[in-house]
């Protein structure tokens, strides 16, 4: 399937926690564009917790307990989602994995595409990797409605997903160098999927520890031998242990 006959629909969530593991859904919309970013259809929906909603919470989205009187239970909001969804539907949102962990089982089996880790790839001298951030970066306009609802985030998250994707295909024409039938493969969905899944650069230390923050060639390489050794970093991820190993590499010195 190529970019051009997917079936693209953006997703945003709303709920009591950061944590997924700990969060209820709160609210959901989602945002069909079909392969030429054509807007196809919306939905959006109030998710009735079981539990009151935490202050905190509410501080940020501005739901509160009294909002849900007459909202529909998860099982009845998923299964309406699930009907909105094609079947061969990419489930587009800003730090996708937290979303899908969400949603949970029912909607981990579709394709999903993570802007934040887009930007992360296509344009990593981005001053941060925050949606909004993001958005105002690349030009946006002026936001009129409150964000922090899940349709009014949409709105951001749509933007962003529309000038990344322009972005790769700029970055797909200039790496394919003429080869016609690269940049031909550049267009399956697949491959473009596979692209973003790859490890990606980063210029930074991640916002943690003692470097946190710092640009990575200005970290001294005992610091890297320390992380990469098994008294080291106890969570490095795929993407870390890759930039690790690639400063260790561009020091010249063996992982």
């Amino acid at each position: 399937m190529t970019i051009a006959e997917s079936n693209f629909v953006l997703v945003d969530t709303e709920t009591t926690h950061r944590e997924p593991e700990h969060a209820e859904l709160l609210e959901v919309a989602a945002r069909r564009l079909d392969g030429s970013l054509r807007l196809v259809d919306r939905f959006v929906s109030l998710c009735r917790p079981t539990k009151p909603i935490p202050p905190a919470a509410s501080a940020v989205h501005h739901l509160v307990d009294g909002d849900f009187s007459d909202a529909p239970e998860r099982a009845a909001v998923e299964d309406a989602l699930s009907a909105f969804l094609p079947s061969d539907a990419a489930l587009v949102a800003h730090n996708a994995d937290y979303d899908r962990a969400l949603l949970g089982d029912r909607f981990a089996a579709f394709r999903w595409i993570c802007t934040e880790r887009m930007a992360r790839h296509l344009v990593p001298d981005a001053p941060e990797f925050k949606n909004a951030t993001l958005y105002y970066w690349f030009g946006g306009p002026k936001i009129t409605r409150a964000l922090h609802g899940a349709d009014a985030d949409l709105d951001v998250t749509e933007f962003n997903f529309r000038e990344l994707l322009a972005r790769y295909r700029v970055y797909a024409a200039e790496t394919c160098g003429g080869d016609a039938e690269r940049l031909a493969k550049s267009e399956d969905l697949d491959t473009m999927l596979a692209f973003f899944a790859r490890p990606y650069v980063m210029t930074h230390w991640p916002n943690f520890g003692k470097w946190r923050g710092a640009p990575m060639d200005d970290i001294p390489t005992d610091y890297f031998e320390w992380a990469l050794s098994s008294r080291g970093l106890t969570d490095c991820d795929d993407d870390l242990r890759w930039n690790l190993e690639r400063q260790m590499r561009r020091r010249g010195v063996a992982t």
